[in-house]
């Protein structure tokens, strides 16, 4: 108390400031009841609670001391440290106003805090038990009442077990309720007191009227990080923590001199993540890291710099040099802090994308979100943050405003890959978000599409003369990107659950359906068709079988047309009409087991409508071709004694003669 009663001004100060002072004096709050000592008590100078009586006047001075910093910030120079210090010590004994006690942390999308990490809860844990044995070795040295005897500054009395709550954030089991106070000693009680009353949550969070003190109390809160040794001070992780949140703190409500204070926090960044390489964490979470809970905090602050100030220009190059330093991160140390990093990414991205003006931003956003997404903790987020991002485009034209911004193609092509690699459940073979990235992806393309579309009209209609200007946009712009994802909803349709192979299958023609077929080469159909046939799920799963079955004919009738007009296409197609034919014969005997079964109809109809499609005059592609198709896939009823479709190919044909139409067929 008495060295920050020495922040006030070192000399004799103006008669104006000295009638301020007075002013101020007069207008006091009274002093809290309870720093002062019991009636009846101060004429017993021979009683223990003499004792008390000098913690007392220790309040005293503590509470007098806050009040001339909150009246005076500006005359505080070489005392910061040592305000820092004791800000931090009051944290520790649950001290602190609620707004300033807690760490700031992220949430889900119902608003809940994210758990504790394991590094939170070790640095915690090690926290009480040092207050813990003080308070032992106290208790043992006084026996008698008073002030000194220090009962535990975490609970109300020393018979009570210890605490579970912690100061790292609001505690999880409870949606954040703060801490009551009557859970605190009567101690931590009385310091309380003064906090709330001296009104520090203003000095702490140092608004922007407050500037010429901003630059001076990052600098002392960044400078008390390294005041402590690592391994041999329980305490000082935590306070290391607590500094650089008030640090950020004070650099967000200072946001108009973001450029001057932004660049005080990377060499700090730099320093403590560097720590990483002198350190190890095992997969027991047996860790070797120096500070690993401050490294975590240190994830923690780089990402909400990102959130409240990537929107300034002048300081994006240095916080993304803050980020480029999470991915040079320890693997089995973002295993366990990989909730909050995906989740400050999911709301960098989700809400920051417009700002991403290089190819070199997306990469970076690819590969943290790729790197992340390998961890359960964090793969949920991490693809919230693509949803959304997506979702954003997909806001109808009428309800755009003019300032809207676009997603751009890099990005939609690297959120893209993201969606494709969740499909394919290749993080850890986690397939329980297939469903849900295989609509966005559904959404992203069609919007990739629609810009491609009007940048290529764009570029047409600005370089080309009149008789060029009507030259066709091509529907499938990108035909790697297009297989890609013809081939990821294919996967879904292949699924054993019937539910989500019956969405695969709606999502999967849709899409191919809606693709003029002439907008692809021959060679992506046929390899297309080669990967249906090829990739046919267990015949015992029927709903599935019934699913991919009827898309490899739909896909058929949908190509063949074209397809078959050329004799070079003829090897491929005969191979892909052959293992048709042996797909729908397994169809066929597998579903005339016991009673006939839907695989065993739907195969029926599948093959009949294709069969007869094939030699009706709405088959526009090689009639011979056609005719040999047709016969190939008929033989498979007439296997099983289903001739309904015979009949009806008869009809066909005959009508085609009738017409004075019918080529000289013969066999392929």
């Amino acid at each position: 108390g008495q060295q920050i009663m020495a922040a006030g001004p070192s000399s004799p100060g103006s008669k104006g400031e000295e009638e301020d002072l007075a002013a101020e004096v007069e207008g006091h709050v009274p002093v809290p009841a309870i720093l002062l000592m019991p009636e009846g008590e101060t004429g017993h100078h021979q009683s223990p609670d003499i004792m008390g009586s000098a913690a007392h006047r220790g309040l005293l001075s503590l509470d007098a001391g806050f009040s001339l910093i909150r009246q005076q910030p500006s005359k505080i120079r070489e005392t910061w440290p040592t305000f820092i210090e004791c800000l931090c010590a009051l944290r520790d004994a649950r001290a602190l106003p609620d707004r300033v006690i807690f760490l700031d942390d992220f949430a889900d999308s119902r608003g809940n805090l994210l758990p504790l990490s394991t590094f939170a809860r070790q640095s915690q844990r090690r926290l009480d038990e040092y207050y813990r044995s003080l308070a032992d070795r106290d208790e043992n040295k006084h026996s008698e009442a008073g002030w000194f005897q220090f009962p535990s500054l975490f609970h109300a009395n020393s018979d009570s077990k210890p605490s579970d709550r912690t100061m790292t954030t609001q505690d999880e089991t409870d949606g954040g309720d703060t801490i009551p106070e009557t859970e605190l000693s009567s101690f931590s009680q009385s310091l309380l007191a003064i906090t709330k009353r001296a009104g520090l949550e203003d000095v702490i969070l140092m608004g922007p009227k407050s500037m010429p003190m901003a630059k001076q109390t990052i600098r002392a809160l960044l400078d008390s990080i390294d005041e402590h040794p690592y391994f041999d001070d329980p305490v000082f992780e935590q306070h290391a923590v607590y500094s650089l949140e008030l640090a950020l703190l004070t650099l967000i409500s200072n946001k108009d001199k973001v450029q001057e204070l932004f660049p005080m926090f990377l060499p700090k960044f730099e320093t403590i993540l560097k720590e990483s390489d002198e350190g190890t964490v095992s997969s027991q979470a047996s860790v070797n890291l120096p500070t690993p809970f401050l490294m975590e905090r240190v994830a923690v602050t780089i990402l909400r710099s990102c959130i409240h100030l990537y929107e300034y220009p002048e300081v994006r190059a240095d916080l993304n040099k803050a980020l480029h330093l999470l991915l040079k991160l320890p693997t089995n140390f973002t295993r366990y802090v990989s909730d909050r990093m995906s989740c400050g990414m999911a709301i960098f991205v989700s809400q920051k994308f417009p700002l991403f003006d290089s190819d070199e931003d997306w990469v970076f956003v690819g590969d943290m979100l790729d790197r992340l997404a390998h961890f359960g903790a964090g793969r949920g987020f991490v693809f919230d943050g693509v949803a959304n991002a997506v979702e954003s485009q997909m806001v109808p034209s009428s309800q755009k405003g003019d300032a809207k911004a676009e997603l751009s193609y890099e990005g939609c092509v690297v959120l893209s890959r993201l969606l494709i690699r969740f499909i394919f459940g290749r993080f850890e073979n986690d397939m329980s978000l297939v469903v849900p990235a295989m609509m966005c992806l559904e959404n992203l393309y069609r919007h990739m599409v629609v810009m491609k579309r009007s940048d290529d009209s764009d570029s047409t209609s600005s370089s080309s003369d009149d008789d060029s200007a009507e030259e066709k946009i091509e529907d499938v712009p990108d035909k790697e990107l297009w297989q890609n994802v013809a081939v990821a909803f294919y996967s879904v349709c292949r699924s054993e659950d019937p539910d989500v192979s019956r969405q695969g299958s709606d999502c999967f023609q849709r899409f191919v359906m809606s693709t003029d077929v002439e907008s692809l080469p021959a060679e992506k159909w046929i390899s297309m068709l080669f990967l249906i046939v090829d990739k046919q799920p267990p015949v015992e799963a029927h709903e599935t079988r019934i699913n991919t079955f009827a898309i490899l004919c739909k896909v058929l009738l949908m190509t063949l047309g074209l397809l078959s007009k050329q004799k070079s296409n003829w090897d491929d197609l005969n191979d892909v009409i052959s293992q048709t034919a042996d797909v729908a014969d397994e169809n066929l005997q597998e579903g005339r087991k016991g009673s006939v079964s839907p695989l065993f109809q739907s195969t029926l109809q599948a093959v009949t409508f294709l069969s007869n499609h094939l030699v009706s005059d709405e088959f526009d592609g090689d009639k011979e071709y056609g005719q040999w198709a047709c016969d190939t896939l008929l033989a498979e009823l007439e296997k099983v004694g289903a001739m309904g479709g015979t009949v009806y190919n008869v009809e066909a044909t005959t009508r085609r003669v009738t017409n004075g139409n019918s080529p000289d067929v013969k066999r392929v």
